[in-house]
């Protein structure tokens, strides 16, 4: 049962990530100049989106609930933040968050739990550095 609500806790982080990096996504594909980052980071929100779903799903198995108020209310609030900041400083924050490999370390921990949905969130991740480290150089 501990297992049951560590994983609920970390299911919901995961869905609050998600959430926040549609948002941030959203905000980069406005404010940036260069067409192709544009549509990456277009491509991207979408994925993030799709990405929550999956989570979301994966925790109604686990407590019923996700909590429509509480998505609602991070969406809201990431658009609010993000809106302050110029591209450059969100493209930095983004990096940083990617820097970390959050669902590789995960998944070596959780993998067991459901290999599909894992796999799914690694390769999540995968997609985001592969599209992304050609602007990080510059």
């Amino acid at each position: 049962m501990q297992y049951n609500r560590s994983y609920q806790k970390l299911l919901r982080k995961m869905l609050t990530v998600e959430i926040i990096g549609e948002k941030l996504y959203n905000a980069l594909a406005l404010k940036v100049k260069d067409e192709n980052l544009r549509a990456i980071c277009q491509k991207l929100a979408f994925n993030e989106s799709k990405t929550a779903a999956r989570i979301e799903k994966e925790l109604k198995v686990y407590c019923g609930n996700t909590g429509m108020w509480y998505r609602i209310f991070i969406s809201n609030a990431a658009i609010l933040f993000f809106s302050l900041f110029s591209a450059r400083i969100l493209f930095v924050m983004l990096k940083n968050a990617l820097k970390k490999r959050a669902y590789s370390l995960w998944h070596k921990l959780y993998n067991s739990t459901n290999q599909e949905f894992w796999d799914t969130l690694l390769l999540h991740e995968n997609i985001q550095h592969e599209l992304l480290s050609q602007f990080w150089n510059n």
